[in-house]
């Protein structure tokens, strides 16, 4: 028959393991919180700046001040000029790239990374665009900033990745007249006439507006372009380029002219 006294001492031993146990395990489970708590920091703290994943431009670096924004590019197409533009009808703006393909025989299919920073050097958004150029032409990179640009000091383009392929498509497209409509300051009318090699279907066309040089503002369209020498019409969603005193479409300015520059989509050329 088993003692009663070393049946009461043998329930109190196993109990005190298990108590060390269960404690041991606490200390472990707090000290792990302490170290993730460490490491990963509150759940609302921006990120760090980082370079892009992979970079591959070669060449040189294009920057420039645009309305107080330090904007910077780094890429083997030839960087020629910014824009910081707000469509009438919104409160966010685009960053624009007029990007030049210098190669006589290759079409260029590149990637871009645009971020954001600020002042401390940390990351407020990062966007991304393909920017598809044939050979010897011209092409706009476009990239919608953050809603708030309070805390943004500069913005930073750097080409992720980039292919050069046999061209699929030539030309673009040129501006015949651009007027106001009379009835918004969101758009303009718009006649163009096709310079393309092929027609293409579902193209995304930028209208640059220049006053002396300077881009006074963005008008962007999408449809359809036919074939080399035809015209067409259509209404443009004008965004006037951040100033002091934007220009509204139904307020062009004496001697603004506008260049257009045809977005394409390398897959849909296939």
């Amino acid at each position: 028959m088993t003692d009663p006294v070393q049946k009461r001492k043998g329930l109190l031993i196993g109990l005190s393991i298990a108590f060390s146990v269960l404690t041991l395990t606490t200390v472990g489970f707090g000290a792990a919180t302490i170290f993730l708590l460490a490491t990963n920091g509150t759940a609302d703290a921006a990120p760090s700046a980082s370079p892009t994943p992979t970079p591959t431009a070669t060449p040189g670096h294009a920057s420039a001040t645009i309305q107080g924004f330090d904007v910077s590019a780094v890429s083997d197409l030839s960087v020629e000029q910014f824009a910081l533009a707000i469509p009438s009808h919104s409160e966010t703006a685009n960053i624009y790239a007029l990007l030049t393909n210098e190669s006589e025989s290759q079409a260029a299919d590149a990637y871009f990374d645009v971020t954001t920073y600020r002042e401390d050097g940390r990351i407020v958004e990062r966007g991304l665009d393909i920017v598809y150029v044939p050979p010897g032409q011209t092409g706009v990179l476009q990239v919608e900033l953050p809603e708030d640009l309070s805390g943004v000091v500069s913005i930073v383009i750097e080409q992720t990745i980039i292919d050069w392929l046999a061209p699929a498509v030539s030309g673009g497209a040129e501006v015949v007249s651009v007027t106001s409509t009379g009835l918004s300051d969101d758009f303009l009318d718009v006649q163009l006439t096709s310079t393309l090699s092929r027609p293409v279907d579902g193209a995304d066309v930028h209208l640059i507006g220049y006053v002396d040089d300077q881009i006074v503002g963005v008008c962007e369209l999408w449809t359809d372009i036919p074939e080399s020498g035809v015209s067409f019409e259509d209404l443009c969603d004008w965004s006037p380029a951040v100033a002091d005193e934007p220009v509204p479409a139904e307020a062009l300015p004496d001697g603004i002219e506008f260049e257009a520059y045809v977005r394409f989509d390398a897959s849909a050329l296939e």
